[in-house]
């Protein structure tokens, strides 16, 4: 008779039989208790909106008799976002024959018997394919219009640019801000870190200072240094003419080369505090006894921050470029506050754009602007992962 090898029982199984106590069981009801809570407002308001607005990225959604009507469209939204993102992408609008056409033609063999019987159609529009296919066969009959129809298609195709300029130029606007905005600000915030790290006299005072414009709401942020930025009686313009500086006191917010670069500073300095206290968070994290050796065996502050800070501090360097890269491509409250993403769409970025196409322009369709949220959302993701990818090779070459 075959016998079953019995698993050895665990040292808490035989201890709590030993002692006559029940077997231990993880507390599930505790551990739903505290977990449960977290996941149900991560379903709700994290999982749920991310696949609802997938969802309806497929669909027109429009108002019609006080009610929101939704309405399956496949791809369509994503077809248009291409087409307006690519202005090599032209579409048809329309058929005319003309004198350009029929010179074609005849360039091709047409009959000039057809040709002649084509003239009562010189330079009348229709707007789609089968009414200019009707036509044809009233004037030249079916059969020659089935054996000549592509050469007439060609010929007389009204086709235009479906490139859709403002949302190149939001798209343009946000790659700009995604490649310069977390450059800029993790290379200031390095800086400033370190200062206070070295206790420089007043780092004190710095700290504090440097991380106070984060306490501010960003509406409020944008509003103060909207006003500063004012042409009139802007404080900066004030100033540079009080000192005789009257050639720089110019319309900040109304050229065309300029609004763009203002809310990049305006966002620029309502966050780098965060990104300051989390690399100031990482230099008090480094071992000192690392760092005294360093200074015992001869090398100055330069050498310090080149050779050991900034290697350790790499991971932390990437959690702060991942975090300020998302944060610059959907940055909104700033510049719907300082320009609203004018003049002229000089400083128009994709939030702000879909804000205007769901809300702002009376298009009366939430489909397009979810589909471009979506597109969005994939663009930031691959972005953040070429960043991490890009750095975590720099990372393990340190060995940290």
């Amino acid at each position: 008779m075959t016998q079953h090898a019995q698993r050895p029982k665990s040292n808490r199984q035989t201890a709590a039989q030993k002692s006559g106590a029940k077997p231990f069981r993880k507390p599930w009801a505790m551990i739903l208790l505290f977990i449960g809570p977290v996941m149900l407002f991560y379903c709700i308001f994290i999982i749920y909106p991310l696949l609802s607005t997938f969802y309806y990225s497929f669909h027109t959604i429009a108002p019609q008799a006080g009610q929101l009507v939704t309405k399956f469209v496949g791809l369509k939204n994503y077809e248009t976002l291409v087409k307006g993102l690519f202005p090599f992408w032209k579409s048809t609008v329309g058929f005319k024959l003309n004198k350009t056409a029929l010179k074609n033609l005849d360039a091709e063999g047409l009959s000039p018997h057809i040709l002649e019987q084509l003239t009562p159609l010189l330079n009348r529009k229709f707007d789609d394919e089968q009414a200019f296919v009707e036509a044809l066969e009233a004037q030249i009959g079916q059969a020659s219009t089935t054996q000549y129809k592509a050469r007439f298609l060609n010929h007389a195709r009204l086709t235009k640019n479906t490139g859709d300029r403002i949302f190149r130029m939001a798209v343009h606007h946000t790659l700009i801000w995604g490649a310069v905005g977390p450059t800029l600000e993790m290379l200031v915030a390095t800086i400033l870190a370190f200062i206070v790290y070295f206790k420089v006299p007043f780092h004190r005072f710095y700290r504090a200072a440097w991380f106070a414009p984060m306490l501010i709401i960003g509406v409020i942020a944008g509003m103060i240094w909207k006003w500063i930025f004012n042409y009139d009686w802007g404080l900066l313009n004030v100033g540079l003419r009080a000192i005789g500086l009257e050639d720089l006191a110019i319309n900040w917010l109304g050229r065309r080369d300029t609004p763009l670069w203002v809310v990049i500073f305006v966002h620029f300095w309502n966050t780098f505090g965060f990104s300051f206290v989390l690399i100031l968070a990482g230099l008090t994290q480094v071992d000192q006894e690392v760092v005294e050796s360093a200074y015992i065996d001869g090398a100055n502050h330069l050498q310090v921050c080149r050779r050991i800070l900034l290697p350790l501090l790499l991971p932390v360097l990437k959690t702060v470029l991942i975090l300020s890269f998302m944060g610059k491509m959907r940055a909104f409250h700033i510049v719907w506050v300082v320009t609203q993403g004018g003049p002229m769409h000089f400083s128009e970025t994709v939030a702000t754009y879909v804000q205007k196409r769901a809300f702002g322009w009376g298009t009366v369709d939430l489909g397009y602007p979810t589909a471009i949220a979506v597109f969005w959302f994939g663009i930031v993701i691959i972005g953040v992962s070429l960043i991490d990818r890009w750095l975590k090779s720099r990372i393990a070459k340190y060995g940290v």
